[in-house]
């Protein structure tokens, strides 16, 4: 019953009236620019995390932030008996249809080398941008993950 209560107590905040907080939150811990347009919400299954929906995240000093329509933030599950102790482990995006903007590789690459912890995570999604001569690059069933300062990276790849 106590862990019960533990891991479902975080289901009573209400996550929408504290969005700038878990923004500044998310640049704190995981090094993102996020500007969250949606619903917050509290999952403690699988493991405790926020559910975002409507989020644009930009690396760095991007021109163009990408959006998500759905994500996820994990949490520590030492560090969710109050707001002020939530501790953010990792921003994780699953089957989502992603458009990222050409000009801005260098932030991302940036972003992705720079850091040095399991931070980011896109799983069974698709990334899509449109080169210089309108062509749509598209990955489909991305898999990316940043483990111990290596990009793990697996795709199928078209060209339309």
């Amino acid at each position: 019953l106590i862990i019960t209560g533990y891991f479902t107590r975080p289901l009573l905040i209400d996550y929408d009236f504290k969005k700038q907080t878990i923004e500044k939150k998310i640049k704190n811990s995981l090094s993102l620019d996020a500007k969250i347009k949606g619903k917050i919400s509290y999952n403690f299954l699988p493991s405790p995390r926020l559910r975002v929906e409507k989020v644009n995240l930009n690396f760095g000093n991007s021109t163009k932030p990408f959006f998500v329509e759905n994500a996820y933030i994990l949490l520590s599950p030492l560090k969710i008996e109050s707001f002020k102790n939530f501790k953010f482990k990792k921003f994780f995006i699953v089957n989502e249809k992603i458009k990222i903007y050409p000009e801005n590789f260098k932030n991302y690459f940036k972003y992705f080398t720079l850091k040095r912890e399991n931070t980011f995570e896109i799983e069974r999604s698709s990334i899509f941008f449109l080169d210089d001569q309108q062509n749509r690059v598209l990955f489909e069933n991305l898999n990316l993950k940043l483990d111990a300062g290596f990009l793990n990276f697996c795709s199928n790849f078209d060209l339309h």
